[in-house]
C-alpha cells in the first residue's frame, strides 16, 4: 500500500507542476525560450493555474475535492493541448492561413513578439496571484482561528476535599456562556435533598464554589442538579458522586 501511495503521487505530481502550464503557454503560442527560462515558466504557471482552479472551484456546486481538482487540472491539460495542436497546424501549413492579409510576414513578427512577452509576463502575473492568494489564505485562517467563537457552556463539578478525616466535598459552578446566567442549583443525598441555592447568578465567566461538609453515616451517591430559569423542566447539568469517593478512611486500631 506505501507503494502504491508513492506511484500515486508520482502520477499526479506532473498534472500539478508541468501539464498545466505546459499546455497553457503551448496554446497561447509561448514555444520559443531558453530551456531554463522554460522550465521556470511551466512550472509558475502551473501553480498559479492550479491555485486559481482551486479558487474557482470553491465557488461551484463541484467543490474543493480530490476528484474536482483533477479533473479541472485535465480539462486544462486536454483543452490547452487541442488549442495548441490547433495553433501549430495554422503556423506549419499556411495554406490553412489564405484568409490572413497581404501583410501576413509583419503580422507574424508582432505575434511572436506578443508571445515572447506573454512568455515572460503570463507565468510571473500567474505566480504573483497564486503567492498573493496563498498569503491571503493564510492571513484568513490565522484571523479566523484567533476569532474563532468559543462554544457557550457552564462548567458544574464536585470534588471531594476531606476536612478532620471527615467527609466533605467542594461544589462548584462557573459560567462559560458569554453573558450573565441565572441559575438554580440542587444539592441531595440519594433521594434526599441536602440544600438547594434557587436564585444563583453569575457574570460571564465568574465562578462560584462552597465547601460543604456530608453526614459521616451516609451511604447514598451525592448528586448534583443544575437548572436554567429559562429552561424550565430541563436539568442543565447533572453531576454524581459514588459513596466511595467521598467516604471517610477506616483508621486501624494501634492498640
Amino acid at each position: 500500500m506505501r507503494h502504491l501511495g508513492w506511484l500515486a503521487l508520482l502520477l499526479v505530481l506532473p498534472l500539478v507542476t508541468v501539464y498545466p502550464g505546459y499546455t497553457v503557454l503551448a496554446a497561447l503560442g509561448v514555444e520559443q525560450m531558453d530551456p531554463l527560462v522554460r522550465s521556470a515558466s511551466v512550472l509558475a504557471t502551473s501553480l498559479g493555474w492550479t491555485v486559481l482552479g482551486g479558487l474557482l472551484l470553491e465557488q461551484t456546486a463541484w467543490g474543493l475535492g480530490a476528484s474536482s481538482w483533477a479533473g479541472f487540472l485535465l480539462a486544462t491539460t486536454v483543452g490547452g493541448a487541442g488549442v495548441a495542436v490547433v495553433r501549430r497546424r495554422l503556423v506549419h501549413h499556411p495554406e490553412a492561413r489564405a484568409d490572413l492579409p497581404p501583410n501576413s510576414g509583419a503580422a507574424v513578427s508582432k505575434d511572436e513578439l506578443a508571445r515572447s512577452r506573454t512568455a515572460v509576463v503570463l507565468p510571473l502575473f500567474l505566480f504573483g496571484v497564486a503567492g498573493c492568494l496563498t498569503l491571503a489564505a493564510v492571513a484568513v485562517a490565522g484571523w479566523g482561528a484567533r476569532h474563532a467563537g468559543q462554544p457557550a457552556f457552564t462548567q458544574l463539578w464536585l470534588k471531594v476535599e476531606p476536612v478532620n478525616d471527615m467527609p466533605t466535598i467542594r461544589l462548584g459552578v462557573q459560567n462559560f456562556e458569554g453573558r450573565p446566567m441565572a441559575y438554580e442549583l440542587q444539592l441531595s443525598i440519594g433521594a434526599v435533598p441536602l440544600q438547594v441555592w434557587q436564585s444563583l447568578s453569575l457574570p460571564a465567566k465568574a465562578s462560584w464554589e462552597q465547601i460543604i461538609p456530608l453526614p459521616s453515616s451516609s451511604s447514598q451517591p451525592v448528586e448534583a442538579v443544575l437548572l436554567r430559569p429559562d429552561r424550565p423542566g430541563e436539568v442543565y447539568r447533572r453531576v454524581t458522586l459514588s459513596p466511595r469517593a467521598y467516604a471517610a478512611p477506616a483508621h486501624d486500631d494501634p492498640f
